[in-house]
Protein backbone atom coordinates (compact mmCIF):
# COMPACT_ATOMS: atom_id res chain seq x y z
CA UNK A 1 0.00 0.00 0.00
CA UNK A 2 1.41 3.57 -0.66
CA UNK A 3 -0.41 7.24 -0.18
CA UNK A 4 -0.03 10.49 -1.95
CA UNK A 5 -0.88 13.81 -0.27
CA UNK A 6 -1.65 16.41 -2.52
CA UNK A 7 -2.09 20.59 -1.74
CA UNK A 8 -0.98 23.91 -2.56
CA UNK A 9 0.30 24.76 0.86
CA UNK A 10 3.67 22.47 2.28
CA UNK A 11 2.55 19.05 3.66
CA UNK A 12 4.10 18.54 6.91
CA UNK A 13 2.47 14.98 8.04
CA UNK A 14 4.52 11.77 7.27
CA UNK A 15 2.05 9.21 8.30
CA UNK A 16 -0.14 7.28 6.43
CA UNK A 17 -3.98 7.86 5.54
CA UNK A 18 -6.61 6.27 7.48
CA UNK A 19 -9.79 7.92 5.67
CA UNK A 20 -8.71 9.02 2.55
CA UNK A 21 -11.34 11.44 0.22
CA UNK A 22 -10.38 8.98 -2.78
CA UNK A 23 -8.95 6.14 -3.41
CA UNK A 24 -7.18 4.55 -6.49
CA UNK A 25 -6.63 0.56 -6.71
CA UNK A 26 -4.15 -0.37 -9.60
CA UNK A 27 -4.46 -4.04 -8.79
CA UNK A 28 -8.28 -5.21 -8.56
CA UNK A 29 -6.29 -8.53 -6.51
CA UNK A 30 -5.59 -6.07 -3.89
CA UNK A 31 -9.16 -5.45 -3.21
CA UNK A 32 -11.57 -6.16 -0.28
CA UNK A 33 -14.79 -4.87 -1.95
CA UNK A 34 -16.42 -4.62 1.42
CA UNK A 35 -13.11 -2.86 3.22
CA UNK A 36 -13.34 -0.32 -0.17
CA UNK A 37 -16.56 1.56 1.63
CA UNK A 38 -15.62 1.40 4.81
CA UNK A 39 -12.01 3.22 4.19
CA UNK A 40 -13.62 6.04 2.54
CA UNK A 41 -14.96 9.46 4.20
CA UNK A 42 -18.73 10.21 3.50
CA UNK A 43 -18.69 11.11 -0.56
CA UNK A 44 -15.43 9.67 -1.30
CA UNK A 45 -14.71 8.41 -5.04
CA UNK A 46 -12.47 4.80 -5.50
CA UNK A 47 -11.23 4.25 -9.04
CA UNK A 48 -10.60 0.88 -9.95
CA UNK A 49 -8.57 -0.85 -12.29
CA UNK A 50 -10.70 -3.89 -13.02
CA UNK A 51 -12.48 -6.30 -15.16
CA UNK A 52 -14.81 -6.90 -12.51
CA UNK A 53 -18.94 -6.08 -12.57
CA UNK A 54 -19.73 -3.01 -10.36
CA UNK A 55 -22.07 -4.31 -8.40
CA UNK A 56 -19.41 -6.28 -6.36
CA UNK A 57 -18.07 -3.22 -4.54
CA UNK A 58 -21.51 -1.48 -3.94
Amino acid sequence: MSFLRVDREKILLKCGIKHPNEMIYLDDSLIDAREVKSLLKPGGKTLINTHRPLSEFK
